[in-house]
C-alpha cells in the first residue's frame, strides 16, 4: 500500500471536486477552483492519468509484455467500473423519473433512450457509444488507454515528435469539430488527448519540475502572473463560465468540450505552482493530506461511487432538497462514504497476496 504522496493527494482533491460539480445547482461549487479558473478537476484528473501511465511505463524497453499487460489490466478494470456505474446511475434516473414524475431527468442526462429503447441503450453502454451526462469521463480515459501503446512507441523514439503529433491533432480537432461515434459525451477525445499526452511525457521524466525551474527560473513568476491574470479575468466576468457556442470566437480559447487554447497552459501553470506548495499541506494539514491521498490511492472505486453519489444528489435537488445547509450536509455524508470505500479497498488490497499493478507506480512526494 502506498503512503500519502503528491499525486494521490491531488487526485483525491479532484475526486471530491468532481462530486460537487456533478450536482447542477450545488451551492458548494463556488468553493471549487473551477469557479475561478480556466481549468478544473477534469484537466487535473486527465493529466494525472497520463502522468501515472508515463511514470509506470518509464524504462520499459519492450512493448510486450510490460506495456500491453499494464494496458490490458487497466482497461478491464475501468471498463467494468464504467459499465457498472452507468447501469446503477440509469436505474436511479429511471426511479426518479417515475417517483417524481420528472421524465426530464432522463433527457437532461442523455439517458432518454433508456426509456424509449432500452435494448439500444444497453448496447450503446456496452460499446461505450452511449454516454450519459457526468458519466462520460471514464470512456474518454478508456480511449486514451487503448492509444497508450502507440503513445509509448512514439514517445520511445522522441517526446518532441509525440508532443508535435498531439498538438497537430488538437489543432485539427479544435478547428474542424469532427464528430466521432465514440463522442456522444461532453469531452472530445481528439482534443483532450493533448492533456493526457502532456501528462504522459512529464510523468516519464524524473525530476521534471526541478530541472525546468533550474534551467528556466522565470517560469515560476510567469506562472504566478498567468494564474493570477486568469483568476482575475474569471472573477470580473471577462472569461466565460459556461460552454461557449462553437460559432463564437471565444470557443477556440475557452471551449471545455474541446479543451480550448487557454485551459491547458493555465492548468500547467497552476500545476507547477501547486507542486511547489504541496509540502505546506503535508506539513500543516497532515489529516487532510492523508485523507485525500487515501481517496486518490483508490481513485477508480472512489470515482465510480462518487458518480453514483452525485447522481443521488442531483435527484435530491430535483425533488426540492437544496440550499447551502443541505448541500453541506450531503457533501459531508458523501465524503464519509467515499472514505469508507477507500478504506475498504485498502483493506482488501492489504489482504491480497498479489499487489495490484497500480501499486507499481512510483509517485512523487513533496520535497
Amino acid at each position: 500500500m502506498r503512503s500519502p504522496n503528491t499525486v494521490d493527494f491531488w487526485r483525491g482533491f479532484a475526486l471530491v471536486e468532481i462530486v460537487i460539480n456533478h450536482i447542477p445547482g450545488n451551492s458548494l461549487t463556488r468553493l471549487t477552483h473551477s469557479h475561478y479558473s480556466w481549468s478544473d478537476s477534469a484537466e487535473l484528473f486527465v493529466f494525472l492519468a497520463g502522468w501515472a501511465f508515463g511514470r509506470r511505463l518509464q524504462g520499459e524497453q519492450r512493448l510486450f509484455p510490460g506495456v500491453l499487460a499494464f494496458v490490458g489490466v487497466r482497461f478491464g478494470k475501468i471498463y467494468i467500473g464504467q459499465l457498472t456505474t452507468s447501469l446503477i446511475v440509469v436505474c436511479l434516473y429511471g426511479y426518479a423519473a417515475q417517483s417524481l414524475s420528472d421524465f426530464e431527468v432522463l433527457q437532461d442526462n442523455n439517458a432518454a433512450l433508456a426509456a424509449t429503447s432500452p435494448g439500444q441503450f444497453l448496447t450503446g453502454v456496452l460499446l461505450l457509444t452511449q454516454q450519459m451526462r457526468f458519466v462520460d469521463v471514464l470512456p474518454l480515459y478508456l480511449l486514451f488507454i487503448l492509444a497508450t501503446p502507440m503513445i509509448f512507441i512514439v514517445g520511445q523514439k522522441s517526446n518532441v515528435a509525440l508532443l508535435s503529433l498531439s498538438a497537430g491533432l488538437f489543432g485539427i480537432s479544435l478547428l474542424l469539430h469532427p464528430q466521432l461515434p465514440t463522442w456522444p459525451g461532453f469531452f472530445n477525445p481528439l482534443s483532450w488527448q493533448a492533456m493526457f499526452v502532456v501528462g504522459f511525457v512529464i510523468g516519464g521524466r524524473l525530476n521534471f519540475v526541478e530541472t525546468l525551474v533550474q534551467k528556466a527560473p522565470l517560469v515560476v513568476p510567469v506562472s504566478w502572473a498567468f494564474v493570477a491574470f486568469s483568476v482575475g479575468a474569471t472573477i470580473i466576468g471577462a472569461s466565460p463560465l459556461a460552454e461557449p457556442s462553437p460559432d463564437s470566437f471565444t470557443y477556440y480559447f475557452f471551449a471545455k468540450s474541446s479543451l480550448g487554447l487557454l485551459p491547458l497552459p493555465q492548468f500547467l501553470a497552476l500545476a507547477l505552482i501547486a507542486s511547489r506548495l504541496t509540502f505546506l499541506i503535508a506539513q500543516f494539514l497532515p489529516n487532510l493530506w492523508s485523507l485525500l491521498s487515501l481517496l486518490g490511492r483508490n481513485s477508480l472505486a472512489v470515482f465510480c461511487v462518487g458518480t453514483v453519489v452525485s447522481a443521488v444528489g442531483q435527484i435530491c435537488h430535483r425533488a426540492g432538497q437544496r440550499g447551502v445547509f443541505f448541500d453541506l450536509i450531503f457533501m459531508l455524508g458523501a465524503t464519509a462514504i467515499l472514505l469508507l470505500i477507500a478504506k475498504a479497498r485498502d483493506y482488501t488490497r492489504s489482504r491480497s497476496r498479489t499487489r495490484p499493478i497500480e501499486n507499481c507506480i512510483e509517485l512523487a512526494r513533496p520535497v
